[in-house]
């Protein structure tokens, strides 16, 4: 098995022969940090919760009302999405906003779905 070369977390720099204390001769970086622990986004996890609310309360009670509820989680992930562009977070925090969107888009999707079958219910037999 070969042997991998200590690397630099921030450039990538290979760091062989330098001491614990040294900086990394590419980017200042100190050879023995970590990197920052990023937290986690606030816009994922919102749109998480209003995806799992909106289709709930769409199968439970409100039907196409629910479609209301779907907007703020499509909404939360865009600007989740933002923050991954401007380098705020990193992509892996991107599974909740994902799962979000997607379940804020079938709530929207079932809302107007159900918006047209009660419209045909109701003014179909003045067309037909």
């Amino acid at each position: 098995m070969a042997k991998v070369p200590p690397t630099c977390w921030k450039c990538g720099y290979e760091l062989s022969g330098l001491k614990v204390d040294d900086l990394c001769p590419e980017c200042g970086c100190a050879v023995w940090s970590r990197p920052p622990i990023q937290q986690a986004s606030q816009y994922a996890s919102r749109s998480l919760t209003w995806g799992i609310v909106s289709i709930a309360l769409f199968f439970a009670c409100l039907g196409p009302l629910a479609g209301l509820l779907a907007i703020p989680a499509i909404t939360y992930a865009s600007k989740a999405n933002a923050e991954v562009r401007q380098g705020l977070i990193d992509k892996s925090q991107l599974g909740g906003a994902k799962a979000g969107m997607i379940l804020g888009w079938i709530t929207a999707g079932l809302s107007i779905a159900a918006l047209a079958v009660y419209a045909i219910l109701i003014f179909g037999s003045q067309f037909f």
